[in-house]
């Protein structure tokens, strides 16, 4: 049985996190942290998911050694304002001059033998007993002094990434977070379908499947804790995925609260 293991190629700035069932695999490229692979485990990685370093028509480029390089059109682990990049950003810390942070540039990793578990927040209980490693890895604003650490977990036999986020001001002014979304998962359109629960008191946990379209889609929930009229869960599958067979994507938020 293939044990858990977090590796970086520094050759090719590759971040591989794998165990029997899942690997994860994302590429450090201009300080900025790629999304390249989530699936089955893969022995190696050879380039999936790479765009073509070609010039983009109206493609921001904030780095002029390198303008074939946008994050427009990169699939990201997390985005931040200002980059040319035009999704929702991942995150969105004020100043007191009321600007907003830009780029959150690579420090940074480190790799621990230990299940990451944020002080004061829950957790997977059950999972602390489990062989586990821990990938985080460091930013920072050189212009406002905030950190970002982002924290990938993997435990034995598992197919799953426990991952958060930490936001750390070490400037000697105050600043408010608008916007720290948990995770981004950037990934190609193949017609995959989108599923989310709803539901009411003994009736909780109704399957709505639908095509995913142009535009934003939203759950949310106001009422202070869990309930089953919208669950903190998501997920994206291929049309021909059934209960018993197929590949399914989730997402899970580990809390009780809005969302």
């Amino acid at each position: 049985m293939q044990k858990i293991s977090i590796l970086y190629d520094d050759e090719k700035q590759i971040f591989h996190i794998s165990n029997n069932k899942i690997s994860y695999i994302m590429e450090l490229k201009e300080n900025t942290l790629l999304h390249r692979y989530w699936g089955h485990t893969l022995q190696y990685y050879t380039g999936c998911n790479c765009t073509e370093p070609v010039k983009r028509t109206f493609a921001a480029s904030y780095n002029q050694q390198n303008p074939l390089f946008s994050l427009e059109i990169e699939p990201q682990e997390f985005s931040c304002p200002h980059q040319g990049d035009y999704r929702e950003p991942s995150i969105s810390v004020r100043q007191q001059n009321g600007c907003t942070i830009g780029r959150m540039k690579y420090q940074y990793y480190e790799i621990t033998d230990t299940l990451h578990i944020p002080e004061g927040l829950p957790h997977i209980r059950e999972m602390k007993q489990k062989a586990a490693k821990t990938l985080a890895i460091h930013f920072l604003d050189m212009v406002s002094n905030i950190k970002l650490i982002l924290y990938y977990s993997i435990v034995e036999d598992s197919a799953v990434i426990i991952r958060s986020a930490q936001i750390i001001n070490q400037g000697n002014q105050s600043v408010w977070i608008d916007r720290a979304f948990s995770t981004l998962i950037d990934t190609n359109y193949q017609k995959q379908q989108l599923i989310t629960f709803y539901g009411t008191h003994q009736k909780e946990f109704r399957i709505n499947r639908q095509e995913i379209q142009h535009g934003i889609f939203s759950i949310g929930s106001t009422r202070g804790a869990s309930s089953p009229q919208y669950p903190p869960f998501a997920a994206i599958c291929m049309p021909e995925t059934t209960e018993h067979s197929g590949e399914v994507y989730a997402f899970q938020l580990i809390y009780s609260g809005n969302h």
